[in-house]
């Protein structure tokens, strides 16, 4: 197996436990989030938000990489579709941040659930 494609893979892995883990734990958090003024978030889970990000960047970069090579998907919706949505889906979540932490967890964690979503379904077309 090309060694771009092994690294895809593990990125594509990683990238579907980190946005599934993001999105169950910021849902379950916003309860826990207190006001503006005095945010609670935690390091960790801005982190492990930075890291799903970065993961899907990392996909998109090595899976351009793979097309430069010359390899192919079995499906044009894997390259055409749910990658370019999954980078939709983050950006956009930027752009709905406010001042209230509560919202901006919310946001993430949904943009996060949608691009865990994403990521299943791309990884199912992708072989």
């Amino acid at each position: 197996m090309d060694p771009f494609v092994t690294v895809h893979v593990i990125a594509a892995v990683a990238l579907l436990a980190s946005s599934a883990l993001v999105g169950v734990w910021g849902l379950a958090r916003t309860a826990q989030v207190t006001t503006p003024e005095r945010p609670r978030e935690g390091r960790a889970f801005a982190q492990v938000l930075q890291l799903s990000h970065t993961l899907v960047l990392g996909a998109g970069i090595v899976g351009l990489l793979l097309l430069a090579e010359g390899h192919d998907v079995a499906d044009q919706l894997h390259v055409r579709v749910y990658g370019p949505c999954m980078l939709v889906a983050i950006v956009a979540s930027y752009g709905y941040r406010t001042k209230d932490p509560r919202v901006n967890v919310r946001v993430f964690s949904i943009a996060s659930l949608v691009v865990f979503a994403l990521g299943l379904r791309a990884f199912w077309t992708g072989a």
